[in-house]
């Protein structure tokens, strides 16, 4: 009988484990993320080291309107002075209109991509915009800490603000859920 009650603790607790692995698998790859009118995530690729000799990367970004009851005719997209020593737009969109500015590190200021929609800009259900970014990256193992924001073109005012979500590599996401899952197979032990 003691035997029983010990095999059921140890499965409640496996049960626990997997459920945290699991919860902690779905925020790390940004399925838990905060919601906002308008999302940008991102998917880094190590590229190698830049010309200057900082680590370079490129950042495949998914644009999406969430929430918004207006099209998106004008996003900013920064990254900050600190962190980035140059940006490159790889590829985007051919029927909106981009601008890249660098970072200026004696002002400082950051670095932006913006984006001015020529048709009819990005409503709630459109396809999602697909873009890639090239970065020499200072600030750390993989970009992040890029911001932007949601313009009107005719006003300038700033429509919605948020946080660029980088999600890791499919790769580094696979061991980390495989990480997780011998951690729970050893508390069964």
């Amino acid at each position: 009988m003691n035997g029983v009650r010990e095999r059921g603790g140890s499965l409640q607790r496996s049960a626990r484990v997997a459920f945290f692995a699991s919860w902690a698998c779905a925020t790390i790859l940004g399925l838990a993320s905060a919601a906002h009118a308008l999302s940008i995530t991102g998917t880094p690729e190590r590229l190698g080291v830049a010309p200057g000799g900082d680590p370079a990367w490129r950042l495949d970004l998914v644009v999406r309107n969430e929430t918004l009851p207006f099209a998106v005719h004008e996003f900013t997209i920064f990254v900050p002075d600190e962190a980035a020593g140059s940006i490159s737009l790889v590829s985007a969109p051919e029927d909106w209109d981009w601008i890249v500015i660098q970072p200026d590190p004696f002002l400082p200021d950051d670095g932006f991509v913006d984006g001015l929609a020529l048709g009819t800009g990005l409503v709630i259900g459109d396809a999602p915009l697909s873009l890639s970014l090239e970065l020499s990256w200072l600030g750390g193992a993989v970009p992040a800490g890029l911001t932007f924001d949601v313009v009107d073109p005719t006003s300038f005012e700033t429509l919605d603000r948020g946080k660029v979500v980088v999600v890791p590599e499919a790769n580094s996401a696979i061991l980390l859920a495989l990480g997780f899952t011998v951690l729970a197979a050893r508390s069964r032990e």
